[in-house]
């Protein structure tokens, strides 16, 4: 966790996936986070006490059982006042509610038993389309210009 100024005390939380482009782009963010003096958690177990939470909505993050049950967690816990979920979308907003039928997906959705898949793709599918639902960030993948949104989506109105 890392804070930058006592009045913006570690306010916000990103949630991403694991591919490089994405890493990349949130590394940035984190930078200009520091630069204007909003303090950042990097733990999970730090969605509670965020003020904001950007979820990076990627390929990879669709694709991960990890982060999509993490983003089930953001959305009960937007239900708080005062917790802010703001997703950027590094993908077309269009595919983002489509569970993706990749092998890596599979595999972690084979592990589970008939019930509880039943159960989990339909938290999964449900946040997945209430994060396409709020009002957010489309990058597309910004074809190397991700940089420069950072600077966007920090701008106050």
């Amino acid at each position: 966790m890392t804070s930058a100024n006592p009045q913006w005390k570690q306010v916000v939380f990103v949630s991403f996936g694991a591919d490089s482009a994405v890493k990349t782009f949130v590394g940035n963010l984190y930078k200009r986070l520091n630069q204007v003096g909003i303090g950042y958690f990097k733990d999970k177990r730090a969605i509670p006490p965020a003020r904001f939470v950007l979820v990076v909505l990627s390929k990879s993050y669709v694709s991960s059982d990890h982060c999509l049950n993490e983003l089930v967690e953001i959305l009960n816990c937007q239900r708080k006042p005062k917790l802010v979920v703001i997703p950027i979308f590094y993908m077309d907003r269009e595919n983002v509610s489509k569970l993706p039928s990749d092998d890596k997906f599979e595999r972690a959705f084979k592990s589970l038993d008939k019930k509880k898949k039943d159960v989990q793709k339909k938290k999964w599918t449900c946040a997945l389309a209430k994060a396409k639902e709020i009002s957010g960030y489309e990058l597309k993948a910004a074809n190397g210009l991700a940089r420069g949104y950072v600077c966007v989506i920090l701008t106050p109105c």
